[in-house]
């Protein structure tokens, strides 16, 4: 077993006396050691008692708690907490040993214990050659005793895995209410999970003042919170983690934003951000990308926001009511923000040339205000929403998709052969280039050992990336 230390290591015991060497076997010498043992033996009848005395001791050494088997995924952190306590209360340091290959190359490894508000965690993030089962061996001292826990870990692949709960609703990645129109947000929050009999729906600290999620039934649960009091006051914008555990499999995340909108209130100072967008008709199956410029009187501290739909919303939009995106900054042209749409149209791809309506607003709440009421938010258009066409071509059509980009749809990937793929644990999936060996691939990808299912449960072998995911910008 190779042996892999991370600091602080436990201390070598001192050799035993007992390695010493011998003395010589001439008469003289032989005297001496029958002397040497009627003295020995009187010193230990002496010290009888005070070995009893040790033996109640032997308590003292520290122990592991709830230290068991792990499940891990390629590409995402394994976080063990190593959880010990000394009966003396005494400092305790680990290490761990484990025969996973090449766990440490060169004087680095790609797993060690770090320190976190006391508490000491394994961190380790598998890469594809790490698929399979290994042992970890934890040892624990206080400075005089040593114990040690072994579990097992098992690592699987993170490309196309389908046993992970998956998030249905909510959709996109916040909600907005309008505190002039509601006094509270309440949304379903929906996990997919076919191999599962249930799944636990959470909240990951820290968590929403006052906000609660109440189970409908075992795949389903409602959040609802009421900004009430001085929970309405602050900050504009809170996130939600929500955590979907199937107890099973790592749990899958969903980071949620909840934007408030107060009142207006002309006698507020500062002024409204500005937004400049302009509408263009859409082509193709590819994610809808929609720019604007945005700016404020002071520095934008949140993402500007998205809110869509397939039919109209009237001329007063309840954004509440619409699929929500956050904008992200285009670094090549500062001022401009970038939104991806999801293209809600790719099933229609092969059907009779097809225009879509998609209807949506741009809008931006800042923060003038520490306390919340006096943030200006505006909305583009003032009134009513954009629309644009989305067309799909009267024949299959692959995407743009480039490796490694996100998708949604097989279709939106790059040629036939290339594939959507579901990656780590987030719920996210990437556009893969469909392979048959690795001189199939770019640098850093490897074709993976065997099919895999698309997003569209289509099967075919893809290029990986040899760090285990693609990172998203």
């Amino acid at each position: 077993m190779d042996r892999h230390l991370s600091v602080p290591a436990v201390p070598p015991r001192p050799p035993a006396r007992w390695d010493r060497p011998a003395p010589s076997a001439g008469p003289s010498a032989l005297g001496q050691r029958v002397r040497r043992l009627g003295a020995w033996a009187t010193a230990l009848a002496g010290t009888m008692p005070l070995l009893a005395g040790c033996a109640s001791g032997l308590g003292d050494e520290p122990t592991f708690g709830d230290l068991g088997d792990q499940l891990a995924f390629v590409g995402s952190e394994l976080s063990i907490k190593l959880d010990a306590s000394d009966p003396n209360g005494d400092p305790l340091q680990f290490r761990f040993e484990s025969n996973v290959p090449e766990l440490c190359e060169q004087g680095t490894c790609r797993a060690g214990i770090t320190k976190d508000k006391g508490d000491a965690y394994l961190r380790w993030v598998p890469r594809p050659r790490d698929i399979g089962e290994h042992q970890f061996k934890f040892f624990v001292t206080d400075g005089t005793h040593v114990v040690d826990r072994t579990i097992q870990v098992e690592v699987r692949s993170s490309i196309g895995y389908n046993g992970l709960p998956r998030f249905i609703q909510p959709l996109g990645t916040g909600t907005t209410l309008d505190l002039g129109r509601r006094d509270c947000f309440e949304f379903d929050v929906i996990v997919d999970d076919p191999d599962s009999p249930g799944v636990d729906i959470l909240m990951d600290p820290p968590v929403v003042e006052g906000a609660l999620l109440k189970k409908q039934d075992p795949f389903a649960a409602t959040f609802h919170w009421c900004p009430r009091g001085g929970a309405a006051f602050g900050s504009s914008h809170r996130t939600v983690r929500l955590l979907a555990d199937d107890g099973v499999n790592p749990p899958t995340k969903k980071d949620f934003l909840l934007v408030l909108r107060y009142p207006a209130k002309p006698e507020c100072e500062g002024t409204p951000p500005v937004i400049t967008h302009t509408p263009s008709d859409w082509n193709g199956t590819d994610d809808i990308v929609l720019t604007a410029q945005v700016s404020d009187d002071s520095e934008l501290k949140h993402p500007p926001i998205i809110a869509y739909s397939t039919t109209d919303p009237g001329d007063a939009p309840d954004l509440s009511k619409l699929t929500q995106i956050s904008m992200g900054p285009n670094k090549e042209r500062p001022g401009q923000w970038v939104g991806k749409i999801p293209n809600p149209f790719t099933a229609l791809t092969g059907n009779p040339a097809a225009e879509n309506a998609l209807y949506y607003v741009i809008a931006y709440t800042d923060a003038d205000d520490a306390e919340g009421p006096c943030d200006h938010t505006t909305d583009a258009p003032s009134t009513g929403t954009y629309r644009i066409s989305v067309r799909i071509p009267n024949a299959p059509m692959n995407g743009a998709g480039d490796t490694c980009d996100e998708c949604h749809a097989d279709s939106q990937c790059g040629t036939e052969s290339d594939l959507c793929m579901r990656m780590g644990t987030q719920g996210q999936a990437f556009c893969l280039p469909g392979c048959q060996d690795d001189s199939d691939c770019p640098s850093d990808f490897e074709c993976s050992g065997g099919p895999v299912p698309s997003i569209d449960n289509r099967m075919g072998r893809v290029c990986t990336p040899v760090a285990g995911l693609c990172m998203p910008e």
